[in-house]
C-alpha cells in the first residue's frame, strides 16, 4: 500500500496529460481499498472477531489452491467455445481475448451464463453448421457448469467448513496468538511510521543495513588476515 501511495503520488505530481492522471486516479483507488483492508488488523485484539479473521485468512489459502482448478475450467471452456461460436469474430488483441475467453466465463462461477442467449439465438437463425456448433457449444456449457457450480464450488465450500470447524476447536489460542503478533508489530515499528513520513525511517533503515553489510564485510577481512598471519606464523 505504501508503494501504491508514493507511485501515485509520482503519476500526480510529474504527468500533465489526461491519461497520466487517470492512472493516478486508479492507483490511488486500489491504494485505498487496500487500507480500507488493512485497518481490519485493528480489530484482531477482539475476542469476539480475532478468531473470525482467522478463518477468513485460512479460507483464503484454502481458496488460492483452488484457483489453478477454476483457471482451467474457464480458460478450456472459452477457448474451445469462442473457437466454435465465434470463430475469426474475435479481434486478436490482448483485451478482446481476455474479455471473450476468460472474462465472460468467469461470471459462471456465480450463475449468470450470457452464452445462453447467444446459443439458442444462433440455433433459431443460424445455418445447419452453425447450429451444430452451437448444439455443442451447449454440450460444453452443461458440463462446465457441472464441473464448475456444482462439483468446485461444494468442494470449497466442504474446505471452507472444515476449515472453519479446526477454528472453532481452537478458538482462545489463535485469538491469543493474533493479540501476541499485533502488539509485537506495533512494538517494532520505527517512529513516524505513517506516510509520508515513513520515508524518513525507510531511508534510515536503508542506511543502517548498508553500515551493518560493510562493517561485517570489515570485520570478515580482518579475521581472515589474522589468520592467514597466524598460519605464515607457524610455517
Amino acid at each position: 500500500s505504501y508503494f501504491l501511495f508514493y507511485l501515485g503520488l509520482i503519476f500526480r505530481y510529474t504527468g500533465y496529460k489526461d491519461n497520466v492522471f487517470a492512472a493516478e486516479r486508479i492507483i490511488w483507488a486500489f491504494d485505498l481499498e487496500l487500507w480500507f483492508l488493512g485497518s481490519l488488523k485493528f480489530v484482531v485484539a477482539l475476542r469476539s472477531v480475532g478468531p473470525k479473521l482467522f478463518m477468513l485468512k485460512n479460507m483464503l489459502r484454502d481458496l488460492a489452491a483452488f484457483f489453478y482448478m477454476i483457471f482451467i475450467a474457464i480458460a478450456a471452456y472459452g477457448v474451445v467455445s469462442r473457437a466454435l461460436i465465434l470463430y475469426k469474430q474475435i479481434p486478436f488483441t490482448s483485451s478482446d481475448i481476455f474479455r471473450t475467453i476468460f472474462y465472460e466465463p468467469y461470471w459462471f462461477i456465480y450463475g449468470d451464463v450470457a452464452d445462453k442467449d447467444l446459443l439458442d439465438k444462433i440455433i433459431s437463425n443460424g445455418t445447419q453448421s452453425r447450429v451444430a456448433e452451437a448444439t455443442a457449444t451447449h454440450v460444453l456449457l452443461t458440463f462446465h457448469m457441472l464441473f464448475i457450480n456444482v462439483l468446485i464450488l461444494n468442494l470449497l465450500i466442504a474446505v471452507f467448513t472444515d476449515t472453519i470447524d479446526k477454528v472453532k476447536e481452537n478458538t482462545e489460542f489463535y485469538w491469543r496468538c493474533q493479540c501476541y503478533s499485533f502488539i509485537r508489530e506495533y512494538f517494532k515499528q520505527p517512529p513516524c511510521a505513517y506516510p509520508p513520513l515513513i520515508i524518513i525511517s525507510h531511508f534510515i533503515l536503508l542506511i543502517r543495513y548498508i553500515y551493518s553489510k560493510i562493517t561485517c564485510k570489515r570485520t570478515e577481512d580482518s579475521n581472515h588476515t589474522s589468520k592467514s598471519i597466524t598460519l605464515l606464523r607457524n610455517f
